[in-house]
């Protein structure tokens, strides 16, 4: 066996008796090999499987690769060319995603990078320009101290070796979450909410938004208009988790 490999077992071994992990769903001791979850509720995260609709991350059927919209967002008007993202936004998702917003616990993403590093394996012949995270407005980043769509960008910085550009969008105010709303509620909310960055050079750029979650879609729409607006030639969209339906 290599030693390098035996040193780090070992080591792991250690501190894991030193300091036990604990399942951060279920709470049951974590093996050796686990971190943060634990294989039986991991597995419990029902994943996006291709094919799937570029308008709005939808399953497709299975040999319909071809086609690149589902029937429900052909002849819609969306502002960004792709949306994919790696887990569903069922009940299982949400009890982890509510311990990294609001009980600060952002270290459980650390769980998902595997997934996401998945996701992009031969996702596309040429690589975006830069990623930009959906920014929180002041109000909710000092009340979380941290905005969970940026390090999920920081992941995937890290996976394609891209730049993040944190500052070109700009959330103009505080607002109602969009959570708490229908979805028209959702698209009134969203108005003239984000800005670009004046002075910024988007032309010809091929820009990645990065969220945490995509519901109605309203956010990252809203995010990708600005972008085209500013000169964006082409805008993706990354989310760690959908729900079942757009609509």
């Amino acid at each position: 066996m290599n030693t390098v490999f035996e040193l780090r077992m070992l080591t792991r071994t250690l501190a894991r008796w030193l300091y036990p992990g604990w399942c951060a769903v279920c709470k049951r001791l974590l093996h050796l090999t686990e971190d943060h979850l634990c294989r039986a509720c991991f597995i419990k995260l029902a994943r996006i499987r291709l094919p799937i609709c570029r308008g709005c991350g939808v399953e497709i059927p299975p040999h319909t690769e071809k086609i690149s919209r589902c029937n429900a967002c052909r002849g819609k008007a969306i502002t960004f060319d792709e949306i994919f993202a790696v887990f569903r936004y069922d009940d299982n998702f949400k009890q982890v995603l509510h311990q990294i917003k609001y009980e600060r616990k952002y270290w459980l993403l650390e769980t998902f990078k595997k997934k996401i590093k998945r996701t992009f394996q031969n996702q596309w012949p040429e690589l975006p320009s830069f990623i930009v995270p959906v920014p929180l407005d002041k109000f909710r980043m000092k009340e979380r101290t941290f905005n969970q769509s940026l390090i999920i960008a920081e992941t995937i910085s890290k996976i394609l070796d891209i730049p993040i550009k944190k500052d070109i969008l700009l959330r103009r105010e505080h607002r109602s979450p969009q959570s708490w709303l229908t979805r028209r509620e959702r698209l009134a909310n969203l108005e003239n909410l984000f800005q670009v960055r004046k002075r910024m050079k988007l032309k010809n750029c091929w820009v990645l938004v990065v969220d945490d979650v995509v519901t109605t879609g309203a956010t990252v729409q809203e995010c990708s208009k600005m972008l085209k607006e500013a000169g964006a030639s082409k805008v993706s969209v990354f989310a760690l988790a959908r729900t079942p339906s757009l609509s």
